[in-house]
């Protein structure tokens, strides 16, 4: 979106809706303890019953989803390009919730080689949970996820890999987490900047992956970026659903998943009203492009999901390239 407002001199505004998550709706009977500080004397084994939905609660996204989309279609929302519409949004939303107008706005490596993390063996687990008894594993790696979602495609990889022992990490895990933390305050002064940039494809993807790098299964991660007009939008990295047996599997199913985000993206592109064409992935896999155009290599490659291959329609009508 910010690339699209820089490139098509495009008007940007901003709200946020405060405590948004405390809006939704409960659909199921949710009870919870008396919360510290507020518990009523003589009633200390009672229960809250929850009226609408909390933080912490894995329904309240889902919920608060459901009360905006709801919103926006009884106010009949519809896209335009005018700013006395937008305007209008803008009130028509401020009063239904509390909001909060933003104005138009100016808007080595995380994880080092040397980290060889698996996962705990139960006699670990035991020894390790004296140690990390107080130690904020979840909070701080849930922060790095809000950074790298937000604006920090640099760390996708490195949130990837330590996010997969949430449940039981160890103090190898602890120090991946604070070495990816150093990383974050060594380039604190970095900025990310929107550009403007006319000589280059509207939408533009690169994909890649490893392989077999995951120590406990042996699952091969993908990555992929997007950018728009120059400008880095969309990006991931992820464990793929099955182990490769080859390195051509691996870079074909991070293809595949880089081609559904394109076909995505393509689509949003047309949405906001301009044409991003066929879209051109890069990937660094002779073997996984010729198998995206046509069947070759049957005899290593006939055991590859079905799914994987809707890649070569996509390329044959031209939607990528």
């Amino acid at each position: 979106m910010l690339s699209a407002v820089v490139n098509r001199d495009y008007e940007l505004e901003q709200m946020d809706v405060k405590t948004a998550f405390l809006h939704g709706d409960l659909e199921e009977r949710i009870l919870m303890k008396q919360p510290e500080g507020f518990i009523k004397k003589g009633d200390e084994n009672k229960v809250c019953l929850l009226r609408k939905s909390l933080y912490g609660l894995k329904q309240s996204p889902r919920q608060w989803n459901i009360k905006f989309d709801s919103f926006m279609k009884e106010a009949n929302f519809i896209r335009a390009s005018s700013l006395s519409e937008i305007r209008l949004v803008k009130d028509s939303l401020s009063s239904k919730f509390e909001m909060k107008d933003m104005d138009a706005t100016t808007t080595t490596t995380p994880l080092a080689t040397h980290f060889k993390l698996k996962s705990l063996t139960k006699a670990e687990k035991l020894e390790e949970a004296v140690h990390m008894e107080n130690t904020p594993y979840a909070s701080a790696v849930g922060s790095l996820m809000y950074a790298m979602i937000g604006s920090r495609p640099d760390l996708a990889y490195a949130v990837g890999v330590i996010s997969r022992f949430m449940s039981n990490p160890g103090r190898g895990h602890w120090t991946a987490v604070k070495w990816v933390l150093r990383y974050l305050r060594g380039c604190i002064k970095s900025k990310s900047n929107i550009y403007q940039e006319e000589k280059v494809s509207v939408l533009m993807g690169f994909c890649d992956s490893d392989y077999a790098t995951d120590i406990d299964r042996r699952r091969s991660v993908t990555g992929y970026i997007f950018q728009v007009w120059g400008n880095t939008v969309s990006w991931r990295s992820n464990l793929q659903s099955v182990v490769a047996l080859s390195t051509t599997e691996a870079e074909y199913m991070a293809l595949s998943s880089a081609v559904r985000e394109a076909i995505w993206l393509k689509g949003l592109c047309s949405e906001l009203g301009f044409d991003a064409g066929a879209v051109k992935i890069h990937c660094d896999s002779q073997s996984a492009l010729a198998l995206a155009k046509n069947s070759v290599y049957h005899e290593r490659t006939k055991h590859i999901a079905t799914k994987y291959h809707f890649i070569r329609d996509i390329v044959a009508e031209g939607t990528v390239w």
